[in-house]
């Protein structure tokens, strides 16, 4: 799990003050991170409604402005873009898994 502990020391307390609100406005927790020609986040959604806000944030194009600002922050690098992908198909899964088993992860 991402948490502010976690950062790197190297940002200033501007820069976690930042990371702090975009990570509690993203609503999910991240879990892991997978650098493969790009970067997967694994986070855990609690509730079927952190899942149907995340997907709007998503579908809005929300969700990558936040990615975007979130890993600017982290990284120091002002201009850089941020694309988001996350399949139809994941989501379907994640909220079926809600009514089953009460808590799901995507990816």
């Amino acid at each position: 799990m991402v948490s502010l502990k976690d950062l790197p020391d190297s940002l200033s307390d501007d820069q976690r003050n930042r990371a702090a609100v975009l990570l509690k406005e993203l609503q999910a927790v991240i879990v892991g991170a997978q650098f493969v020609c790009s970067i997967q986040l694994l986070t855990y959604l609690s509730t079927s409604e952190v899942l149907e806000s995340v997907s709007a944030m998503f579908l809005s194009g929300q969700l990558a402005c936040l990615c975007q600002q979130l890993f600017r922050c982290l990284t120091g690098v002002d201009d850089l873009t941020v694309a988001i992908s996350i399949k139809a198909e994941d989501l379907q899964e994640c909220q079926d898994e809600f009514g089953s088993a009460g808590k799901m992860c995507f990816q």
